[in-house]
């Protein structure tokens, strides 16, 4: 479906305008209804100018890190031995 991005258990619409974005969450909102398919109404946000979305801030403006999953990336003690390597490197 254009303008919807899925994943895990987060949904995106977007549009390159206001309108576009309109058209595609009203298009989402009918498939949802068609497949009975529940959202969640305490998740939802509308029309937002910025998101954070996995590790990332997404806005007109373009993509970037999210400065709070660099700051607990930086704020880790740093490994001392193979394993604390290799269990960092797994949350990476």
């Amino acid at each position: 479906m254009p303008g919807v991005v899925c994943m895990r258990d987060d949904i995106i619409i977007h549009g390159k305008n206001q309108q576009e974005h309109d058209e595609n969450l009203q298009e989402f909102i009918n498939k949802c209804s068609q497949f009975n398919i529940p959202q969640n109404k305490e998740k939802l946000e509308l029309s937002k100018d910025q998101i954070s979305f996995m590790g990332h801030i997404i806005s007109w403006n373009g993509i970037s890190t999210d400065p709070k999953k660099v700051e607990a990336i930086v704020r880790m003690p740093s490994p001392k031995n193979t394993k604390e390597v290799r269990r960092i490197m797994g949350m990476i």
